[in-house]
């Protein structure tokens, strides 16, 4: 889940669905049990709202803690 959003928010990194897939089989799930009205959906959809949230703030923190009056570490990050 978190990386299916993170690729969305940072498009040079790719998901390799052939261990996803791997992965799934081991816990023997289904793509279609995640999908909406799947046997796990609910979790899926809960933790996506979740991790959505969370990396929607990531440029906040990054500013706060990165950008020019951070309070880790001043000018280590810029906006592009």
């Amino acid at each position: 889940m978190v990386a299916r959003t993170l690729t969305d928010k940072c498009p040079t990194w790719q998901i390799d669905f052939a261990e996803v897939g791997r992965r799934f089989a081991q816990l023997k799930l289904q793509p279609a049990d995640l999908q909406k009205g799947g046997r796990h959906a609910s979790f899926f959809d809960e933790r996506l709202s979740y991790y959505s949230g969370l990396l929607s703030r990531m440029s906040q923190m990054a500013e706060e803690a990165f950008g020019p009056n951070g309070l880790i570490r001043k000018n280590w990050m810029k906006r592009q």
